[in-house]
């Protein structure tokens, strides 16, 4: 009996036999172009282990080999995988073909280790690599004593795309991107990038040490982008947020050239500037909280136009920027030759040397309608009177705002403290400043953008009564003080 097929020499026969069997086919099938073209397969991963292992007279595949054999738009299927750590043992996995899916079982019990030897993925391929239901971490770039240390995606490296699904990216290591660099798109749905470290190198002064670092364009979806050494994300595309939270990052949280766009989201605690961008820049129903600037300028947002480029946008909307700070100018928010459309928002407790809210020049035909820009500080000794904004060479239209101190010509606001409570969670999955009973703000806004809600989404109406709340957060008909006061506190 010829048992050749079963040796392990056979199975790895198979295994890289499989690209080439369903192009034969086609062509004998007369299917044309599709003669040089593969036929997607699903591809079982069926023992727990980077390499092979020989079960006389049965060669079982492991990971690396089965993505060897894989052909373009196969899928790695892990799923009969349960509570498996698979380690690398011979360095990272080459991905040669454009496109390629992993999914593992829905109980995220599968892990690939890299145990900080190597990364874990090299996609070579222009199309795109999609991981669901998998953890990755322990990837390592180069190892520490490279000199200029100059690595690029400690976790995950293509030069397509990315999309991680249910998954999570954790202590890996690199100088550019630690967790995932990209040289297409990156999508996050409802996956956590956690504890990675971005180094900065010495032969690269110019180094922007980042999480994920990525040339096109990412979209994350109830994702989590936290406690990670360097920046959470930079991007020379566009970059949208959609219920996502990026905090805790030790180097700030977005920096993009392109657009950077946030719904329902969340961007607090990092390092750094929360938003670092270039482009036009709009915040929805969003908190910008608690970052710590070490640059310069902006503390929350800071925004310009690039060099040689016309103005920039920077629209905010039914959102909260608070208790974030920097050294120089603009705790809240910096703008420069900027555009600025601010409706329906709070702004406040943020603090700076110089516009301790807002810190804008060369910002034509903006507005501010119905929003708070109150209980802003400046440093001591410094002029109190730009404690809330400092606007330079900019026109400026609009009504129905608070201001706690007016230091530019805005016509018709309110003055004085905002009657704010600390910010914290008041429904809706984003903290807020709730208002106090005596707050000068309630009653006193408008609605001209028509907004549904106020910040906190659904079940929240932005109108409660014959008029709406200046602000952020509209107070409810069933708002009790109890609330405000620490005797109940959401999660």
């Amino acid at each position: 009996m010829n048992s050749s097929s079963n040796s392990p020499r056979g199975y790895r026969a198979v295994a890289s036999r499989r690209k080439h069997l369903a192009a034969c086919l086609a062509a004998a099938l007369g299917l044309g172009g599709l003669a040089t073209q593969a036929i997607a397969a699903t591809d079982t991963v069926k023992v727990c282990s980077d390499s092979d292992i020989y079960h006389p007279p049965l060669l079982l595949l492991g990971l690396r080999s089965t993505v060897a054999g894989a052909n373009d738009g196969d899928t790695i299927d892990m799923t009969a995988l349960s509570n498996c750590t698979i380690t690398l043992t011979a360095g990272e996995i080459p991905i040669t073909v454009n496109n390629l899916l992993f999914t593992g079982p829905t109980s995220q019990n599968v892990t690939i280790d890299a145990h900080k030897a190597s990364r874990i993925f090299d996609h070579t391929g222009t199309g795109g690599v999609t991981l669901s239901y998998v953890s990755l971490k322990n990837g390592y770039s180069d190892p520490p004593d490279t000199p200029t240390r100059v690595g690029f995606g400690g976790c995950v490296f293509s030069k397509g795309s990315l999309d991680l699904e249910h998954s999570t990216v954790s202590a890996c290591e690199a100088a550019y991107g630690s967790a995932i660099y990209a040289a297409g798109n990156v999508s996050l749905t409802r996956s956590v990038v956690t504890g990675n470290n971005a180094y900065r190198t010495d032969g690269y002064p110019d180094n922007l040490p980042a999480t994920i670092y990525l040339h096109g364009t990412l979209l994350a979806k109830y994702s989590q982008i936290n406690s990670n050494n360097g920046s959470g994300i930079y991007g020379r595309g566009n970059i949208t947020l959609d219920n996502t939270t990026v905090n805790g990052n030790s180097y700030g949280g977005v920096s993009a050239q392109g657009y950077v766009t946030l719904n329902a989201s969340i961007i607090d605690s990092n390092a750094g500037v929360g938003i670092n961008g270039f482009g036009a820049v709009t915040v929805n129903g969003s908190t910008i909280s608690n970052n710590k600037s070490n640059f310069p300028d902006g503390g929350g947002i800071s925004v310009s136009a690039k060099a040689g480029t016309l103005a920039t946008t920077l629209t905010i909307t039914n959102s909260t920027i608070s208790g974030n700070s920097v050294s120089n100018q603009g705790g809240g928010i910096y703008a420069y030759n900027t555009q600025i459309k601010i409706s329906n928002s709070t702004i406040a407790y943020n603090a700076a040397a110089v516009g301790g809210g807002i810190y804008a020049t060369s910002c034509s035909n903006s507005t501010i309608q119905s929003s708070i820009i109150a209980d802003n500080s400046v440093a001591a000794g410094n002029n109190q009177f730009y404690s809330d904004a400092h606007l330079g060479l900019c026109t400026l239209s609009g009504s129905n705002n608070l201001v706690g101190v007016l230091s530019f010509p805005l016509f018709g606001a309110l003055t004085g403290p905002a009657g704010l409570t600390p910010l914290a969670y008041h429904g809706g999955a984003v903290k807020t400043h709730a208002l106090l009973a005596t707050s000068p703000a309630i009653g006193k806004g408008n609605n001209l953008l028509n907004l549904a809600t106020d910040e906190r989404g659904t079940g929240f109406p932005r109108v409660v009564g014959a008029a709406i709340d200046i602000g952020a957060y509209e107070r409810q008909a069933n708002d009790d003080e109890i609330f405000y006061n620490g005797f109940q506190q959401e999660p």
